[in-house]
């Protein structure tokens, strides 16, 4: 039996959302939906070792990946007067180096019961299902 992530842990109404974590700490990032396609990828790094006067070679863990999260973010502006562009341009600027860090800043991601600390690596695929003037 299968289920998904949003049915078990979440239920339907629970949003995502970003928490900064570097100063200034607590600018939150908010979904208006949840999180659709929730991924999780871990992996690590193995290496053959030749071992002297052994045919077969020892494989040994050399290191663990970065682990990475990814899903799709729905925005919908409620009304023809409303506009979207603000909230892609938060997130667009969660993968931008600030000068005073050197380095893209930290945030906190809250899902329901899935919560870490995380640095957003890219914000891509961004797609317009309609746009008004």
């Amino acid at each position: 039996m299968a289920l998904s992530i949003g049915q078990v842990l979440l239920g339907d109404t629970a949003k995502w959302t970003l928490i900064r974590v570097d100063p200034p700490k607590g600018a939150k990032i908010e979904g208006q939906f949840h999180a659709q396609n929730y991924t999780e990828e871990i992996s690590t790094v193995w290496q053959s070792i030749p071992i002297p006067r052994r045919a077969a070679s020892h494989e040994q863990w050399i290191r663990g990946e970065t682990e990475v999260s990814t899903f799709v973010a729905r925005m919908w502006a409620p009304t023809i007067l409303d506009d979207i562009k603000g909230q892609v341009n938060k997130l667009k600027g969660t993968v931008k180096p600030e000068p005073a860090l050197g380095r893209p800043p930290v945030f906190r991601f809250v899902w329901g019961v899935i919560e870490f600390d995380c640095v957003v690596q890219s914000v891509g695929g961004v797609q317009y299902d309609e746009l008004w003037p």
